[in-house]
């Protein structure tokens, strides 16, 4: 997996030569760096299939950071600062409990035996929820007023 996952990174940055010349980026460092994110995605996805929320959001956390740092020395732009988004944190633990709901309501959907729809409903209601909250969290508007208009239809 993890030859793979750096032949699929090494063969990204080999195509965006160009790009990263033109940005005045680094190639070579660029081409080291995009070789070592491997244990944050492996650990993303081994907290994923264990619908582990707090992992999820903890490396997601990593990933963030790594792309961040590769991107400013191939591109020169790095991720906007944590601290720009109304609440970092809450916004990571938002995406990992929606990602964790979905798959739940996936093994709980695609079953040969008849579905517990009382149970995905909650799943979907609980990712509803989630999506408020990551339009409240994940915002980089200061400003941001939400606004949620409900009706019974």
């Amino acid at each position: 997996m993890k030859e793979a996952f750096n032949a699929f990174t090494r063969a990204e940055v080999l195509l965006a030569k160009k790009l990263i010349q033109r940005r005045r980026g680094n190639f070579q460092q660029c081409l080291t760096a995009s070789q070592t994110g491997y244990f944050n995605y492996a650990g993303f996805l081994r907290n994923y299939m264990r619908m582990n929320v707090q992992g999820m959001s903890s490396y997601m956390n990593r990933i963030y950071d790594w792309e961040s740092n590769v991107d400013n020395i191939c591109i020169r732009k790095p991720y906007p600062a944590k601290s720009t988004y109304t609440n970092w944190n809450k916004c990571l633990n938002s995406a990992a409990d929606y990602m964790a709901a979905d798959r739940q309501f996936g093994q709980g959907y695609m079953t040969r035996a008849r579905s517990n729809w009382t149970s995905l409903s909650t799943d979907l209601t609980r990712m509803q929820m989630d999506s408020f909250s990551l339009q409240t969290n994940c915002n980089r508007n200061r400003n941001y007023i939400p606004y949620y208009r409900v009706s019974r239809t």
